[in-house]
């Protein structure tokens, strides 16, 4: 369960701090509710009920690491850090793979660029080996016969459609960052408003 004053990235409304956890009477019945405050837009609250897991798998927690944003001022803190007061982790490695998989995936787009750069890579070394293939042929040196050419094709035509799949992905990463509605710019004074 989120606790309060935790940051949660939440759905596409983006990071949101849990403002409280509060029983409130919405419709016929009376849930307990997560309070969220977007942080990017204070005027909205949003109720998520704690018992509902369609929307609280929305919430996915970010490490703190997560929540500085390019903009604002950063200073680094060094600090000793102190031994575990409560013994050993009971984070399994699914937990620790899932944690860390939280501070990659949701601010960045790298892993979405792998297939464009992966097939990018096997489409030029099929077309060079199609290029040996050929000099070789027209050298009259004996290489495989018919079956070697098949390699490179098949090379190809996977690197063609890794090529298209990476560049899907990357327009994908492109509406995931419009629709997560990071204002474009900070206001750090306000005069005469």
């Amino acid at each position: 369960m989120a606790e309060v004053n935790e940051i949660v990235r939440y759905g596409a409304q983006g990071i949101c701090r849990i403002q409280q956890i509060e029983e409130k009477s919405i419709g016929a019945s009376r849930r307990l509710y997560y309070v969220l405050k977007p942080v990017y837009h204070e005027d909205s609250t949003i109720f998520v009920p704690v018992d509902n897991p369609a929307l609280t798998g929305k919430m996915h927690r970010l490490l703190r690491a997560q929540a500085a944003w390019v903009g604002f001022k950063q200073t680094t803190v060094e600090f000793d850090r102190p031994e575990r007061v409560a013994g050993e982790t009971h984070y399994t490695l699914k937990k620790m793979i899932r944690l860390a998989e939280s501070g990659v995936f949701p601010n960045s787009d790298y892993p979405l660029t792998l297939p464009l750069k992966a097939g990018l890579c096997l489409t030029g070394l099929s077309l060079v080996c199609f290029v040996v293939f050929i000099v070789l042929a027209c050298s009259g040196v004996a290489f495989g016969g018919l079956t070697a050419w098949l390699f490179p094709a098949l090379g190809l035509a996977t690197g063609i459609v890794l090529t298209c799949h990476g560049l899907s992905n990357i327009y994908l990463s492109m509406i995931y960052s419009e629709v997560q509605n990071r204002p474009k710019y900070i206001v750090a004074d306000k005069f005469n408003l």
